[in-house]
């Protein structure tokens, strides 16, 4: 009689999202059960499997395709979905949240005070409900869309580069700048890149670019290198290992997929600017990044211009979209947050760091803006 459960996990490594959900389906299964996974069948496609070959106690799966579900579905094994490729699938899911992915966009450029933005890539159904969140968040802060979306073109883009007076060079060209621009993917952004330097056009300063997925290693070879969403893929596995425990020990599947929000936007080179016109704006906003480790306020901030506090802090608003003082918060929880996910600092060190008062102050403060304590955060993200 075997002891341990066996567990097939029909995820794709070759990117990094499925070696991210690899992590967090290995971190669940050593903290909680003797999981057992099976190596073979683990490196197989879907098509090789049959349905009472192998005893397998359940699966998580990246389903791709209808034929990839059915096999699955005609196993008669607990399984649990972790790709939004199709639309809709019968196996319970648990995946990234394509439409908080695109208003998340959306709301990192609107932060950095951008009046024009553009979405461009395709790669089915995910890339779909991204560009639908980031318009729709746009839509609302009065900033319209231009969207380029074709799959085989891309492809072939991507293949065979691109000749003169192709279609998407002609779009890119009539596209107002500054403007910030969505990539459906990490591979769509980095081939936006490639296609701006073609054109002589200025990454970031007159068009910043953003992928999705954020595939380190890849990232970094861009030109230049490529700010990413993390779409919290270590958690997405940590979650769908814990479902499938679940349905092991028979409680019901969800009838509802559960989506995951994503984690963050990591900046690199490629969006790294502010569509900020007005040069009061610019000197305070350059003062306000340079000094995120003192406790400083708006009497010091206003040593950077001449202008009263009731005008500095309105043209700061028109520019950027919050207060000065606003903005000096967000810079100083997106530095707390890298901080507990790749150093050891204690707690009272982060917050010295980051200019908080007191790590009194920081917990709460933390906890406000990400819902986590900064403990609770650094458990569910750290690295390595």
């Amino acid at each position: 009689m075997r002891n341990d459960t066996r567990i097939a996990c029909l995820v794709p490594t070759g990117f990094c999202y499925g070696r991210d959900l690899v992590y967090g389906i290995n971190r669940y299964a050593s903290q909680h059960n003797s999981w057992m996974f099976d190596r073979a069948l683990s490196t197989m496609t879907s098509y090789q499997i049959r349905p009472h070959d192998i005893q397998i106690d359940g699966y998580i799966v990246h389903v791709t395709t209808r034929e990839m579900e059915e096999r699955i579905r005609l196993t008669g094994k607990p399984a649990v979905n972790t790709s939004t490729l199709l639309s809709e699938t019968v196996i319970p899911t648990v995946a990234m949240n394509n439409r908080e992915i695109g208003k998340m966009a959306a709301e990192y450029f609107l932060e950095r005070g951008m009046k024009h933005c553009a979405f461009f890539g395709g790669g089915g159904h995910y890339a779909v409900v991204r560009e639908a969140g980031f318009v729709a968040r746009l839509a609302k802060a009065g900033v319209s869309c231009s969207s380029y979306v074709d799959d085989i073109e891309l492809q072939q883009v991507q293949e065979s580069g691109v000749p003169t007076g192709h279609p998407i060079l002609r779009w890119l060209k009539s596209l107002p700048r500054p403007l910030g621009m969505l990539a459906s993917n990490d591979s769509n952004g980095l081939c936006m890149t490639d296609l701006c330097l073609l054109e002589e056009i200025m990454v970031p300063e007159e068009i910043a670019i953003l992928g999705v997925d954020n595939d380190t290693l890849r990232c970094f070879y861009g030109n230049p290198p490529l700010s990413s969403i993390d779409v919290a893929g270590e958690r997405i596995g940590y979650l769908a290992a814990e479902l499938l425990d679940q349905m092991l020990k028979g409680k019901p599947a969800p009838t509802e997929p559960i989506l995951v929000p994503p984690k963050e936007v990591v900046t690199r080179r490629s969006t790294d600017t502010y569509a900020i016109s007005d040069s009061e704006v610019a000197k305070v906003m350059n003062f306000i990044k340079t000094h995120l480790d003192e406790n400083i306020c708006v009497s010091d901030i206003l040593t950077q211009t001449n202008l009263s506090r009731r005008r500095m802090e309105q043209r700061f608003q028109e520019a950027v979209g919050c207060s000065p003082m606003a903005e000096l918060h967000r810079l100083r929880v997106n530095q707390a947050k890298e901080l507990l996910e790749n150093s050891e600092m204690s707690m009272a060190e982060i917050a010295d760091t980051c200019g908080m008062c007191s790590q009194q102050y920081f917990s709460k403060a933390f906890h406000q803006d990400t819902g986590y304590t900064p403990m609770a955060y650094r458990r569910a993200f750290k690295k390595g």
